[in-house]
C-alpha cells in the first residue's frame, strides 16, 4: 500500500496566516509567512505497518484503547477550576458532534441522564475500573455487556457541555468514588489527535 500524506508546517505565531487548499483543486497555498513551507511525505507498506505496531504497543501499555474513534483534540485539564467550586474530574475529548464513544475495556455498560452530565455511560471493566463518558448526544444500544472498541454512544453537547466533547473519567479499582487522571492512558492511546487552536 503506497499512499500521500500533506503535512503544512505552521509557526505557532502566524497559523491563522496559512489556509490549504484541498489537494488537486488547482489553487496555491496563501501563505503569509515564507517559513510556512508544506512537506509531502510518502507512506510506504513498511512505515504503515510500524505505525500499526507502535499504536497496538501504545493500547497494550495502557490497558485501553482510545474513548472516542475518530480525530479528537484534548490536553490534559484535570483538576482544573470548574463553577461551583469544584474541580474537573476528567479530561475532555473534542471531536465532531456524533462521533462514535466505544468502550475502552471490556464489561457492563449502563446509561444515565442528569443535569450536570447530560446522557452518559458507564462502564464496569472486566479490569475492576469503572469508566464514566457523559454529554453523549445519544447511546447505542440497551444497557449490556461490551467488548473493548464496541461503540456505546455518539460524541455530543448535553448536559452542562461547554461545545460538542466527551468528558471520560477513570474510577479505580480501589474506590470507585475516587477519580484518576485519565490522560497519561489517554496520551497514549489516542494516536488520532488534531492540533489544538
Amino acid at each position: 500500500m503506497v499512499g500521500l500524506v500533506t503535512f503544512l508546517l505552521v509557526a505557532p505565531t502566524t497559523r491563522a496566516s496559512a489556509r490549504a487548499e484541498p489537494e488537486g483543486s488547482g489553487a496555491d497555498f496563501d501563505v503569509a509567512d515564507p517559513a510556512l513551507v508544506p512537506v509531502a511525505v510518502a507512506l510506504t507498506s513498511s512505515n504503515v505497518e510500524a505505525l500499526e505496531v507502535e499504536a497496538r504497543v501504545r493500547r497494550e501499555r495502557a490497558g485501553m484503547v482510545c474513548p472516542v474513534r475518530g480525530p479528537i483534540w484534548f490536553y490534559d485539564d484535570y483538576g482544573n477550576p470548574r463553577s461551583g467550586g469544584r474541580d474537573h474530574a476528567g479530561n475532555d475529548l473534542m471531536s465532531a458532534h456524533g462521533e462514535p464513544v466505544v468502550a475502552v475495556v471490556d464489561g457492563a455498560v449502563d446509561f444515565k441522564s442528569g443535569s450536570r452530565q447530560g446522557r452518559g455511560a458507564y462502564l464496569r471493566g472486566v479490569d475492576g475500573n469503572e469508566y464514566w463518558y457523559f454529554h453523549l448526544s445519544e447511546y447505542e444500544g440497551e444497557p449490556r455487556n461490551v467488548r473493548q472498541g464496541d461503540v456505546i454512544g455518539y460524541a455530543g453537547d448535553t448536559g452542562n457541555a461547554g461545545g460538542t466533547h466527551t468528558h471520560f473519567e477513570i474510577h479505580p479499582l480501589w474506590d470507585p468514588y475516587e477519580v484518576v487522571n485519565p490522560y497519561p492512558r489517554v496520551d497514549l492511546v489516542c494516536t488520532d489527535r488534531l492540533p489544538m487552536h
